[in-house]
């Protein structure tokens, strides 16, 4: 999918279950979610815009093996960017996804501004690589890791002001 924007949805670009595809230069506003991958893997997606989403600008769920790369996300309720399988934006849930686990994906060279969380990760989302992000103005936290470390998830080269870990970078 190439161009366009997208708006007053639930999910602006749903790749459900989606294997290989690319979304670029698309702007999705005003929806419930601006961009979700669902249960996919291989699938990449760069150079889009989400704003004034009321949930997630960009939202891995149960996905493996996908690259976020070059987009932005500004003024989403919940976050800009989270990996986990929670509609609500739950960082360290009680009940993690069990079923399927966001793994493997690479979230690199996002901006983030203006979101409650910048990047957030779900407990139980793991192996994933947050790598030179810019998260800046989150009205709660820019980086949060729900699974209490950073053993599981490789941060490198992030700028931002605030975070749940002091091993996140």
């Amino acid at each position: 999918m190439r161009d366009g924007v997208i708006s007053l949805n639930n999910v602006g670009v749903l790749l459900n279950n989606a294997t290989d595809n690319d979304v670029w230069d698309v702007s999705s506003q005003d929806n419930g979610t601006g961009f979700q991958i669902a249960g996919g893997s291989g699938n990449t997606i760069t150079g889009n815009f989400a704003a004034f989403n009321s949930q997630y600008g960009f939202w891995l769920d149960g996905s493996q093996g996908n690259t976020v790369s070059g987009n932005e996300a500004e003024r989403n309720t919940l976050a800009g960017y989270y990996l986990g399988c929670s509609s609500k934006g739950d960082f360290h849930p009680l009940i993690p996804c069990t079923i399927t686990t966001t793994t493997g994906n690479t979230v690199t060279r996002n901006d983030s501004h203006a979101n409650n969380y910048g990047i957030a990760l779900e407990r139980e989302s793991i192996y994933n690589q947050i790598e030179s992000n810019t998260v800046s103005d989150s009205f709660k936290v820019d980086m949060v890791d729900g699974n209490g470390n950073c053993i599981y998830n490789t941060y490198l080269d992030n700028t931002y002001t605030t975070k749940n870990l002091p091993c996140i970078q």
